[in-house]
């Protein structure tokens, strides 16, 4: 599991290396069964949060992502500079 806040407008076969494993997660249709192989729960929905992980399909859903991961992001405590 990543121990830091992430997004995937659109999952590159980056998160189908070990991010994926029991995460709920949706992507273009067409990665869904590498998604799946990777042992993500994978879903066909707008936009996905699963803890630190928010997902979407395509660019026709940046705008429910991008709410998303802006409400994700301001949950955060802002480190110390």
């Amino acid at each position: 599991m990543m121990d830091r806040d992430e997004g995937g407008a659109v999952p590159s076969p980056r998160t189908c290396r070990g991010a994926a494993r029991d995460r709920r997660m949706t992507s273009w249709p067409s990665l869904k069964t590498d998604l799946k192989n990777a042992g993500a729960d994978w879903v066909d929905e707008e936009v996905v949060v699963d803890g630190n992980l928010v997902t979407s399909r395509n660019p026709d859903d940046f705008q429910a992502f991008n709410r998303e991961i802006i409400d994700l992001f301001a949950r955060q405590p802002v480190a110390a500079r």
